[in-house]
């Protein structure tokens, strides 16, 4: 029973196969017939770059208005129209048509602030031809005070020859720094005027300050003959120095 169902299933397969074969070889040849006509009646030009047509442009022919007509513009595009400024007659200075025998003099009135006060015939002080608010002549002006310049003080050097001292005195050693057997120096300066005299004598240095009074109180007792400059006598500046030195 087994044997004999599959015979029959291989038979029909095989009938299967040989109806698609069939099938398969009917669609071939119709499609091969279709290629083969459209092949043989299709026609190819003999002279294929003349007969190929060529591209002829139109351009758009735009024909002018004729002469001597205008076209009006459209209402909403017009300008509107713009007037001319008006043109004034300019000023001219003309003379007079009749001129006065007599002219009124011109013053200041009485609530004019620049009118004097009082009549000048009867004050005496200002000048009737004068101008109002101007300075009085009559009446005596201060004087103000002028400081007269400090005169100038040079440094000794060049041109200016510095002062030479007449007369010179000795400071006086301080106790204390004697019986200590202390030394110092002091360093002063000074303005040696055109008579001769010192004047702001002061101390720039100094070791200690015990020697400063008496270096400088010895300072201000010398003389000299002041300094000279192109052959005038002038203030200048002098400086000393003093040493202290124990015996």
């Amino acid at each position: 029973m087994f044997e004999t169902s599959q015979i029959r299933a291989h038979a029909v397969a095989q009938r299967r196969y040989g109806l698609l074969t069939i099938s398969l070889a009917a669609h071939t040849a119709v499609i091969t017939a279709v290629i083969v006509m459209s092949v043989t009646s299709l026609s190819l030009p003999t002279r294929a770059p003349r007969e190929m047509p060529l591209f002829t442009g139109v351009l758009p022919v735009v024909i002018p208005p004729p002469l001597g007509v205008r076209t009006a513009p459209h209402p909403t595009s017009a300008a509107p129209a713009q007037r001319p400024p008006a043109r004034t007659a300019p000023n001219l200075v003309t003379a007079p048509d009749r001129i006065p025998d007599t002219i009124a003099p011109v013053g200041p009135s009485n609530g004019d602030a620049l009118a004097p006060a009082g009549n000048p015939a009867t004050t005496g002080y200002g000048d009737p031809n004068g101008v109002p608010g101007g300075v009085d002549t009559a009446v005596p002006q201060p004087v103000t005070a002028t400081v007269a310049p400090e005169p100038q003080v040079y440094q000794p050097g060049g041109e200016v020859h510095g002062p030479i001292a007449l007369h010179r005195v000795d400071p006086l050693y301080p106790r204390a720094a004697l019986i200590s057997h202390l030394p110092g120096q002091v360093v002063l300066l000074c303005i040696v005027d055109k008579s001769g005299q010192i004047r702001d004598a002061h101390v720039v240095s100094s070791t200690m300050s015990i020697f400063d009074q008496p270096a400088l109180e010895a300072l201000r007792q010398w003389r000299f003959a002041p300094g000279i400059f192109r052959g005038q006598p002038v203030d200048t500046w002098f400086e000393l120095t003093v040493a202290f030195k124990p015996q």
